[in-house]
C-alpha cells in the first residue's frame, strides 16, 4: 500500500467512527487528516441495534466538535 499523508474525508458527518478511522489506521504516515462535512445536515446513518446498543451511531467528526478539537467553519459557499 502506498503511503498517504494527505487524507480528506468528505461528507464526514455522515459517516460513523469506524468507517473514518480506517484510513487513519492502514495510513500510519498520514500527517495530516482532514474532516469535511456540515454538522447541521444528515447525521450518521446507523440500522444496527447492536451497534446502536454500543454507542457507534456518531460520527468521529460528531465526536471531535463535541471535544472542541480545532474547527475552521465556512461562512458563505458558492454555488455555480
Amino acid at each position: 500500500m502506498p503511503n498517504i499523508s494527505n487524507i480528506i474525508i468528505d461528507e464526514a458527518c455522515q459517516s460513523v467512527e469506524p468507517e473514518s478511522i480506517i484510513p487513519i489506521v492502514f495510513n500510519p504516515s498520514c500527517t495530516s487528516y482532514v474532516l469535511v462535512g456540515d454538522p447541521q445536515q444528515l447525521p450518521a446513518t446507523v440500522l444496527s441495534k447492536f451497534s446502536t446498543e454500543h454507542n457507534y451511531t456518531q460520527s468521529l467528526m460528531e465526536r471531535m466538535l463535541k471535544a472542541n478539537f480545532p474547527k475552521i467553519m465556512v461562512s458563505r459557499s458558492k454555488r455555480y
